[in-house]
């Protein structure tokens, strides 16, 4: 369900060129703070999939209430199964995100 959720999301992928090194900027509607950008549209989606998956787990751990889309609602039954399968890590693993320096 996490799968066909992203997918869901992808859909309402809006992307706008900006001035910026990596000047490809895409948001999901109705996902707010989901966004992401990079230099071609194509690496963009990527990133931008790859947000969605880490929003929804961390949202899911926080408890809060995920956007139901397309009629996918992971806060309940087998959706919620599903995250809190992935979410049941041993002690010792550890989730990161790398975050690139930039230069100010």
């Amino acid at each position: 369900m996490l799968t066909a959720y992203i997918k869901a999301a992808m859909k309402r992928a809006k992307y706008e060129v900006i001035e910026d090194p990596r000047p490809i900027f895409g948001n999901i509607e109705g996902l707010k703070g989901v966004w992401a950008n990079e230099p071609t549209e194509e690496e963009c989606a990527v990133t931008l999939a790859e947000v969605v998956e880490g929003w929804v787990l961390l949202g899911a751990k926080f408890g809060h209430k995920i956007p139901i889309l397309d009629g996918i609602d992971l806060n309940m039954g087998d959706g919620l199964k599903e995250i809190q399968d992935t979410l049941a890590l041993p002690e010792n693993a550890r989730i990161g995100i790398q975050v690139e320096e930039e230069e100010y």
